[in-house]
């Protein structure tokens, strides 16, 4: 499948969708009945096809699980009451699993995270992930488990005065992290102050890190590549070849996966649109729309956006909407096998916001 089809179906799928009817109809909810609030969900799997999703009550955090394919779900394990827990605009915990191990990160003033060696049954004491205290005060996060059974987190960091990118790794085995490394600082001070930073594994030995930058006034994506675990990053790249003129932050930042086989995809807003675009290549607008999420499955790209206050769901090859929810923060995330997707999001209901689920076909 060459990438120009891929976004061509993609780019189109828009056309019709109105008229186009939901598959999917399965929709319910992560928690029990007055159990409470479930804001900024996020969904990982393990290697072995166990569905994890992780979100904030309050300043506490949530887990639950399913080992039947999202059939059903444990009840909602407390991992721990974190002072000062950011939750909302994408900040909020993220998951991530390797094999047996669990590690969940936690934006407060710092980033902490939480490890678990037992699948879950019992977790470490909160620690901190970056190396100088307080300079991930802004809360916008993101981790991946490596196949090495290594774990990579990536932030925006204030230790030299405007917001860089850094990142630390975990190794095998290890409960810490080492030594932060910069993947990207900018020329002009900052980059985009508020929108959340990405960062993906493809499987064999590449991370890749996608962010929001800031320069020239544009408030344009750009990408950097490793291909020593996360040691050092290539020079940034800037995605697309349209700019976003603004002096704002639009607080959104876009979703990447990464394949050994057809490369990296990346999925982003500009102004009120979402765009698809891999490196080196024009972008190719979706819809409109925000705070989008992309993941592959059996060698398709499914999206997910926001748009007037529902969750829309679209896959490329067939130009067809699957569903369309109310709420918000979409998280998705395709099985081991490639072959499903499972769809997590903040759900309104009466003066709460709920995590609800679905899966992908």
């Amino acid at each position: 499948m060459k990438f120009s089809a891929t976004l061509l179906a993609c780019g189109v799928l828009w056309v019709g969708l109105v008229q186009a009817a939901p598959e999917i109809t399965q929709v319910k909810s992560l928690v029990p009945a007055n159990f409470g609030p479930g804001k900024q969900p996020q969904v990982a799997m393990s290697p072995q096809g166990e569905i994890y999703v992780v979100f904030a009550q309050e300043s506490a955090i949530y887990l639950v699980r399913s080992s039947d394919h999202g059939e059903n779900f444990s009840a909602p394990k407390k991992i721990a009451d974190v002072p000062g827990l950011m939750a909302g605009m994408r900040r909020g915990p993220r998951i991530a699993v390797a094999s047996q191990r669990l590690l969940i990160s936690a934006p407060t003033k710092d980033l902490m995270f939480f490890l678990s060696e037992d699948n879950g049954k019992t977790w470490t004491p909160p620690l901190t992930i970056n190396d100088r205290q307080g300079s991930a005060a802004e809360g916008l996060q993101n981790i991946t488990a490596l196949p090495d059974g290594s774990f990579y987190a990536v932030w925006l960091d204030s230790r030299s005065g405007g917001k860089q990118i850094e990142g630390a790794r975990m190794e095998p085995g290890a409960a810490s992290w080492g030594t932060n490394v910069t993947v990207y600082k900018s020329p002009e001070k900052s980059v985009c102050e508020c929108c959340h930073p990405s960062v993906v594994s493809d499987g064999k030995g590449k991370v890749v890190v996608m962010w929001r930058n800031s320069l020239a006034g544009n408030r344009d994506f750009y990408l950097a590549e490793s291909i020593d675990r996360g040691d050092s990053f290539s020079v940034a790249a800037k995605l697309g070849t349209g700019d976003w003129k603004l002096n704002a932050c639009p607080m959104d930042g876009g979703s990447l996966v990464a394949t050994p086989d057809a490369g990296v995809f990346t999925i982003w807003r500009r102004m009120n649109e979402v765009y698809l675009d891999q490196p080196g290549q024009p972008e190719t607008r979706i819809a409109e729309g925000t705070q989008p999420v992309l993941t592959r499955i059996a060698g398709e790209l499914f999206c997910a956006w926001q748009q007037k206050g529902n969750v829309v769901v679209a896959r490329d090859s067939g130009k067809t909407q699957l569903g369309s929810f109310p709420g918000a923060f979409p998280s998705l995330v395709a099985s081991p096998d490639g072959q499903h997707g499972y769809l997590v999001w903040e759900n309104p209901e009466g003066d709460e916001l709920v995590p609800k689920f679905a899966i992908v076909p």
